[in-house]
Order: C-alpha cells, then structure tokens, then sequence
C-alpha cells in the first residue's frame, strides 16, 4: 500500500509543484481544470496535493484501520461540516461554524466505530473536528492526519 501510495503521490505533487514555477502552465491548468481547482489553489498547492501528502504519511504511520477511519473524517466529517456550516451554521470561529463542527464529530464518529470502535472513534472525530475548525494549516492535511494520530495513541498496532 505505501508503494502504491509513493507511487501517486510524489509525480502529483512534482507536477503541482511545477504549475507554480510556470504561470503559462498554471493558468492552462486552471482553464482545463476550473471545475476541480479553486480559484483560491492559483498561488498555492491544490488541496489534492494536501490530502495525497495526508494519505502517504498516513499509510507509512498507522495502521490500516486507523488509515480508514482517518480519511473517512477527512471524506464524511469534512463534508458533514461543510454542508451544515453553510446551511445553519451561525456560531463562527476562524471563519467555520460550530454547528459545522458538531455535524463532522457527529458524521465522523458513526462512520469510523465501525472500524476501530466507538470510544476510540469519538475521540479521534472530536480531535479531527477541532483540527478542522481551529488550525490555520490545511485541514486535507490537518484532519486526517490529527485524527489519525489521536487514533493511533489510543489503538494498539497490529503484531505481525
């Protein structure tokens, strides 16, 4: 799985890394990509790079399991957030909403028990909401990996 993983990651982030030292091919990526790039990714690495960056330190750090229910905090919780936050969300910190917050513990945690339980799972989706809301890093890479960490404290790695 890391193979696979360096394998991805590293000619993804060399050929993102290079669209910002040639503004021609930057802008052709944004006319070609406008759907997947945002507007703010034009000066910066696209938050693909981020959570590709996430997934290989992620594999090579935890175990499977842990893997999993980190980047199902990163997909479910992250868009739980997303969703609730612009939809109800009125109690603001650093710009994201509490009520946000409290969607991605809640979606976090019912979608990671499943694999590593529902205390570890907890703590994990409450580590990796308050990441997401309160670090000033990028939370594709912030979330799954925090979660992930806080995860790997609390779970016993495998014996081979």
């Amino acid at each position: 799985m890391l193979a696979l993983t360096v394998a991805l990651t590293v000619p993804y982030l060399a050929l993102d890394a290079a669209r910002l030292c040639w503004p021609a091919w930057n802008r052709q990526c944004f006319a070609l990509g406008a759907e997947l790039i945002r507007s703010r990714e034009t000066g910066r690495l696209t938050a693909a790079s981020f959570t590709l960056l996430a997934l290989l330190v992620a594999v090579w750090a935890f175990p499977p399991a842990v893997v999993g229910a980190a980047f199902l905090y990163h997909s479910v919780g992250d868009t739980a957030a997303g969703c609730v936050g612009r939809r109800w969300g009125r109690h603001r910190v650093r710009g994201k909403s509490l009520e946000g917050s409290a969607a991605f513990f809640v979606a976090g945690s019912l979608v990671a028990a499943p694999l590593v339980g529902l205390g570890p799972a907890l703590l994990g989706a409450a580590a990796a909401a308050a990441a997401e809301l309160m670090l000033p890093v990028e939370d594709n890479l912030a979330v799954p990996l925090v979660g992930g960490a806080c995860l790997a404290l609390v779970i016993p790695a495998p014996r081979p």
